[in-house]
């Protein structure tokens, strides 16, 4: 299996056939189990006598796209959009991040709803995250970006709150002037 910024691609056999190399644009390792899943669901509509060729297979895996999970929105620097919300998604998201940076820094902007557990989640992102910036995103659920920021204090790194057009543009000079 491979990882990079546009993608997976990952060798699939199973009992009745054999794939070859799959590629999909969906990044993290919880969505190779997605992907044999989907396989998987494929085949058995075969058994059912729904026709599904193993190219519409391979043309479904490649073309499909979760819009906010895991979402590379630019490459110079890699610039990256995830819904992750709770703790979970924190771990997952932390082992795809720590599989794509090979070791670049990241920064990260990060608002999130009231009713969020939010130490929690950063608690799952520390040591990972360099610098960040909290925002107060605009809906009534939101947590006050100061808040997020106390909150962000256990990331162990500098934690600053913005607007987030604010925040994004600060994010973005620090990733390329810290190769991150």
């Amino acid at each position: 299996k491979e990882l990079t910024w546009s993608g997976q691609k990952v060798a699939v056999e199973t009992g009745n056939a054999g794939y070859g190399t799959l590629r999909s644009r969906l990044l993290g390792v919880h969505q190779l189990e997605n992907l044999a899943t989907a396989v998987t669901a494929a085949e058995l509509l075969n058994d059912l006598g729904v026709p599904v060729p193993p190219e519409a297979i391979r043309k479904g895996l490649a073309q499909a796209e979760w819009i906010g999970r895991c979402q590379v929105l630019g490459t110079e620097p890699p610039v990256l959009l995830d819904g992750a919300h709770n703790p979970g998604a924190a771990i997952v998201l932390a082992a795809t991040l720590k599989k794509l940076l090979g070791g670049q820094p990241l920064a990260l902007v990060c608002g999130m709803c009231a009713d969020k557990d939010a130490r929690r989640f950063f608690g799952e992102l520390q040591g990972l995250v360099k610098v960040c910036w909290t925002v107060t995103l605009a809906t009534e659920r939101s947590v006050a970006g100061e808040e997020l920021a106390r909150q962000a204090a256990g990331l162990g790194c500098p934690v600053q709150t913005s607007p987030l057009p604010a925040a994004l543009a600060a994010a973005t000079a620090w990733a390329r002037e810290n190769h991150g």
